[in-house]
C-alpha cells in the first residue's frame, strides 16, 4: 500500500544519479581546508601576539627607563635651579662687597692724594726753607771769613812796630786787548780751578749747524754740551734778521746765531785750595809750566769772597811773565757771554 501523495518513482535507475558521498568528501575537505586555515591563523596570530606583547614588555620597560630618566632630570633641573639661586645670591652678594671694597678704596685713594698734596706743600716749604737756609748760611760764612781776615789783619797791625817799610806795587801798563790764546780759571770760595772754555766753545761749534735745524719749528732753542774738566756749555740759538743792500734792494733773512752762554759745573767746591794751587805740585802750577807766557794771557772769574787772594795770584802769574786779566763776577752768578760782549782787557 502506498502513501497518498507520494508518487513511486518508476523506472529510474540509481546508478545514474550524482552521489553523495562525493559532496559529503568535498564538504569534508573544504571543513578540513578551513580548521587548517585557522590553526595557522591561531599559531600565527599567537605568534604576532606573543610578539606584540613582547614588544609592548620591552615599549614599557623603555617608557619606564624614560620615566625613571625624566624623574632624574627633573630632580638634576631643580637642584641645578637651586644651585643657580644659590650663584646667583652669591653674585648679588660679592656685587655688593664689591661696591663696599670700591667705595673704600675710593676713599683711600682720595685720602693719599690729599696726603700727597700736603706733602708736596710742605717739601716745597721745606725747599724754599731750605734755600733761604743755605743762602743764609752761605752769608754767614762769607761774613765769617770776611771777620776773621779783618781780624787777623787787625791782630797783625797791632803787633807790628809802628815803622816804615816797603809797598810792593805792580806796575800797571796800558791795558791791551788780547787777541791771542787765552786760558780761563776760576776763583771760588778759597778754591782756584780751570774752566775749559776753549773746549767747550769748540764742542758747540762742532754741533751748531745741526742743532740750528731745530729753528725751523721753534723760534729758539737750548741745548748743552760737555761735560770737559767738570763743567759743561749751555748755550743758546735764536733766530736773528739779517739785512743784506744788494743791486735789487734790501734783502732781509733770518739766520741762526748764538744769543748768550753759561757754564754749568757738574760738582760744587771744585778746584786745589788757593795756598796750594801756588805750589809747584799743584795742577795750576803743572799747567802754567806748559804755557808760553808771550803766547798766552790768563784770565780769572774772581767772585766776592776770593777779590783779596786774586791780588796775590795777580803777582803770582806777573813774575812768570803771564799777562792777567781779571773778571769780577757777583755772588752765585754763573760764568757767561754773548756775541755782543767785549774781548778780554790784559795787564
Amino acid at each position: 500500500m502506498s502513501l497518498p501523495g507520494r508518487r513511486k518513482r518508476v523506472g529510474v535507475d540509481k546508478s545514474t544519479e550524482p552521489g553523495q558521498d562525493s559532496f559529503l568528501d568535498v564538504v569534508a575537505n573544504l571543513i578540513g581546508i578551513l580548521i587548517i586555515l585557522v590553526m595557522l591563523i591561531g599559531t600565527q596570530a599567537k605568534s604576532v601576539w606573543e610578539q606584540l606583547r613582547a614588544e609592548k614588555n620591552t615599549v614599557d620597560e623603555e617608557v619606564e627607563q624614560l620615566e625613571k630618566g625624566i624623574g632624574s632630570a627633573k630632580r638634576s633641573v631643580a637642584k641645578l635651579k637651586s644651585e643657580n639661586s644659590e650663584i646667583e645670591n652669591a653674585i648679588e652678594r660679592q656685587k655688593r662687597a664689591t661696591g663696599v671694597v670700591q667705595d673704600e678704596r675710593d676713599k683711600v685713594q682720595l685720602a693719599i692724594k690729599k696726603a700727597k698734596s700736603l706733602i708736596q706743600a710742605k717739601q716745597n716749604e721745606m725747599g724754599e726753607a731750605q734755600k733761604q737756609k743755605q743762602v743764609l748760611v752761605s752769608t754767614a760764612d762769607r761774613l765769617r771769613n770776611e771777620l776773621n781776615n779783618l781780624q787777623g789783619q787787625v791782630q797783625s797791625l797791632n803787633s807790628m812796630p809802628a815803622k816804615m817799610g816797603i809797598i810792593n806795587h805792580l806796575p800797571t801798563p796800558i791795558a791791551k786787548t788780547v787777541f791771542g790764546e787765552e786760558v780761563h780759571f776760576r776763583l771760588l770760595g778759597g778754591k782756584l780751578v780751570h774752566v775749559p772754555l776753549n773746549e767747550l766753545v769748540i764742542q758747540m761749534r762742532s754741533e751748531w749747524k745741526v742743532k740750528a735745524k731745530k729753528l725751523t719749528q721753534t723760534p729758539s732753542t737750548i741745548e748743552t754740551v760737555g761735560p770737559v774738566d767738570n763743567f759743561r756749555l749751555q748755550y743758546k740759538l735764536i733766530l736773528r734778521e739779517q739785512v743784506q743792500k744788494t743791486d735789487h734792494g734790501v734783502v732781509r733773512s733770518t739766520v741762526p746765531g748764538l744769543d748768550r752762554f753759561i757754564l754749568l759745573p757738574t760738582r760744587d767746591n771744585l778746584g786745589e785750595d788757593f795756598d796750594f794751587a801756588l805750589s809747584p805740585d799743584s795742577q795750576f802750577s803743572q799747567r802754567i809750566r806748559r804755557m808760553d807766557p808771550n803766547e798766552v794771557t790768563i784770565s780769572i772769574w774772581v767772585y766776592p769772597d776770593s777779590f783779596g787772594q786774586f791780588g796775590t795770584l795777580k803777582k803770582f802769574l806777573y813774575d812768570k811773565g803771564f799777562r792777567c786779566a781779571g773778571w769780577p763776577l757777583p755772588e752765585n752768578q754763573p760764568i757767561s757771554g754773548s756775541p755782543n760782549g767785549f774781548r778780554t782787557a790784559a795787564q
